[in-house]
């Protein structure tokens, strides 16, 4: 981290961002069909896609996607802090309207345009890339199932009420039994 700032008040700088599109994809576990068919312990299942299911919806077989374009903030620096959290820096407020304001972190910007083209493509390269590793998991987005967790959680359920069956069936049984015997009175 430096002790001085980069940049001053007043200075322009030209500050690396990165513009995100939502998108809706087809899903590419389902192929757009909204199901998916796995092999689990020598047997097939067709499940509910978990990729692009959404909730109250189900499995539509399309996905919310982002694309990123790489862009540049102009700016006139109107303030200048410490970045309390290591290893930042320093953080530039710069205003680009009348009641429009940004906070920058130091290591996205720059006095020169081109050195924050050349930033701002390598971050939405990155972008990009977590996106597509997102898209291409073969797992649920936002959780750590796969689709074979899902068939052995049914599986498990089934053999769990199963037994639950069999226990209430037989103490049914068993009070069906008892029904005509009366209760020894005091």
């Amino acid at each position: 981290m430096t002790e001085k700032p980069k940049f001053n008040f007043g200075d322009t700088v030209f500050h690396a961002r990165c513009e995100n599109t939502e998108q809706w994809v087809e899903c590419v576990d389902c192929s757009g069909t909204g199901y998916v068919t796995i092999i689990y312990q020598g047997e097939t299942f067709t499940l509910d896609c978990e990729g692009c299911n959404r909730g109250f919806m189900g499995s539509t077989g399309r996905r919310l996607s982002y694309s990123y374009s790489p862009t540049v903030l102009v700016g006139i620096i109107s303030g200048v802090q410490r970045e309390c959290w290591e290893p930042f820096g320093f953080e530039y407020r710069i205003s680009i309207a009348p009641g429009t304001s940004w906070v920058l972190k130091e290591c996205d910007t720059f006095c020169i345009r081109e050195d924050a083209e050349a930033r701002a493509a390598v971050l939405c390269q990155e972008l990009m890339e977590r996106e597509n590793a997102k898209i291409n998991t073969k797992h649920k987005p936002d959780t750590d199932k796969s689709w074979a967790w899902n068939v052995n959680y049914h599986m498990n359920n089934i053999k769990r009420m199963q037994k639950d069956i069999e226990y209430h069936t037989l103490q049914l049984n068993a009070a069906r039994k008892h029904r005509n015997k009366r209760l020894p009175h005091d």
